[in-house]
């Protein structure tokens, strides 16, 4: 049975990709190469309204910063689903639940790995169109500076 997953799913959004307001393809960089032959592009589901918090308090390992201080994106799966079918049908392009340590709603967008730079490029390029439709500014942006 194929495991249902929820309308959305939410990506974070670091200052450096966002040039002149919009999002830029490297929103949509990759984790890396897996033995399945594809590569990673993380995600967190948006299952319930935790979800949202957990991935906006995130702070970067090597800054100790926060890590998505540009806003969150919610992109809603149907619009993915439709966009990326015909890159679904030559499974080129899937997604997943991966549960973290420290984050219980993550997830993946599976890239196939030997793509060309170019339709990976292209792809990430979808993405951020996708995700260009529905950015949430990230609250800990506020309170931390209220706090200072």
């Amino acid at each position: 049975m194929k495991e249902l997953y929820p309308d959305s799913f939410y990506r974070g959004i670091s200052p450096a990709n966002v040039q002149d307001g919009f999002l830029l393809p490297e929103t949509f960089h990759s984790d890396g190469g897996r033995d399945d032959g594809f590569e990673e592009i993380s995600i967190t589901w948006n299952d319930e309204e935790a979800a949202f918090r957990t991935i906006a308090s995130q702070i970067n390992d090597r800054t100790g910063k926060l890590q998505f201080s540009a806003g969150i994106s919610k992109i809603k799966r149907e619009e993915f689903d439709i966009r990326m079918k015909p890159q679904v049908l030559i499974n080129n392009i899937d997604y997943e639940r991966r549960p973290t340590k420290n984050n219980q709603y993550h997830g993946n967008i599976l890239v196939r790995e030997n793509l060309t730079k170019v339709v990976k490029n292209m792809l990430k390029a979808q993405l951020a169109l996708l995700a260009q439709e529905c950015i949430i500014d990230n609250p800990y942006v506020k309170m931390i500076a209220d706090s200072e």
